[in-house]
């Protein structure tokens, strides 16, 4: 599905044939929803973001392992479509480790990938309040109490 994010993102075309090919629900829906924002606001994306997920443990008596991956967007720019012009954001982060290598400190629920998140900072938005029923905000959420930052 990322890839047809990428795509939609790049062209401001729904896709609707390969998106239907995925599950659909409420992340087809806000996909659908952020292309025609996007659309009505002139806006494309450049270039293209990078994941890379990397094994940095394997514990072979419970058959688990510890992947440490990235969404790296630094190369994967909003436009506006008529002049080709760089939007202004605010500033903000363009890589996002979603699991580093700090053994047992690495809290528990983990937050998975969702495009909510990448869409949410070409917004200045954190996820949490740009589409608070995503798996990634509500993961946050859990996060944040897991460290309890708050109640």
């Amino acid at each position: 599905m990322r890839e047809i994010q990428i795509k939609m993102a790049a062209d401001g075309d729904l896709h609707t044939e390969e998106l239907a090919k995925y599950p659909r629900g409420d992340d087809a829906t806000d996909l659908k929803k952020s292309v025609l924002r996007n659309e009505s606001m002139g806006i494309r994306f450049t270039g293209r973001p990078e994941m890379k997920p990397q094994v940095t443990a394997v514990k072979t008596e419970g058959k688990t392992a510890t992947v440490t991956d990235c969404f790296d967007a630094t190369s994967w720019k909003p436009v506006y479509k008529d002049s080709g012009k760089k939007l202004k954001l605010a500033e903000q982060r363009l890589k996002y480790p979603a699991r580093e290598a700090y053994g047992d400190l690495v809290v528990h629920p983990t937050i998975r990938d969702d495009v909510k998140v990448p869409e949410s900072h070409s917004v200045s938005l954190p996820v949490t309040l740009y589409n608070p029923k995503t798996e990634a905000a509500t993961a946050y959420v859990k996060v944040g109490r897991a460290m309890k930052l708050y109640d």
